[in-house]
């Protein structure tokens, strides 16, 4: 079967397993190109705010205004191709997510010069769907807030240990303060 794998580094031969949230060294791929893309972002921290349609259509949804310009827009990168049978494992929610605790070898490599072009490519092609914060619901922004005040007390980021904690810090300081107060009041 083909896989792909989003990566800001280029020239790989292979792909090689790193320790993951998961807590074990891991290679992740997807049986999806446009998911893949959506990992050619570099921080030192991940913040991808993505889920699937009823039908398996990923769909990317903007957290805060801008998101999508900010992470990806001219943002290079590699979309590598990875061809075999690698354990499919459904983390978090992924329908199309594959792993491997072995090096995987790379049987071909896509350059990305702009992941936002890239990703609007995939939209137009009917491949994701793309929701800006501008057109969200009062519901679906609720969501987003919820996501991200959960996603705070789950990486424990009031810590402030976690490389996440400083972007969440100023591109949510209203969420942010909720947290506290909640922390505050549960003391």
């Amino acid at each position: 079967m083909t896989y792909y794998h989003g990566s800001p580094t280029g020239g790989l031969t292979v792909l090689r397993p790193h320790l993951s949230e998961h807590g074990r060294p891991l290679v992740y791929l997807s049986a999806s190109k446009p998911v893949a893309a959506f990992y050619l972002c570099k921080r030192p921290y991940m913040w991808y705010t993505y889920g699937f349609d009823p039908d398996g259509t990923p769909v990317y949804t903007e957290a805060f205004p801008g998101q999508l310009r900010g992470f990806y827009g001219g943002l290079p990168g590699y979309l590598y191709t990875c061809k075999g049978d690698f354990s499919v494992s459904e983390l978090k929610g992924i329908p199309t997510a594959a792993v491997s605790t072995e090096t995987v070898p790379v049987s071909a490599c896509e350059p990305v010069d702009d992941a936002l072009s890239l990703l609007q490519g995939y939209e137009s092609a009917g491949l994701l769907r793309l929701r800006h914060y501008e057109t969200l619901t009062d519901e679906q922004k609720e969501g987003q807030r919820y996501m991200v005040l959960s996603a705070i007390h789950h990486h424990r980021l009031l810590e402030g240990k976690h490389p996440l904690a400083p972007f969440v810090r100023e591109t949510f300081p209203d969420i942010w303060a909720q947290a506290l107060a909640e922390m505050s009041s549960r003391s």
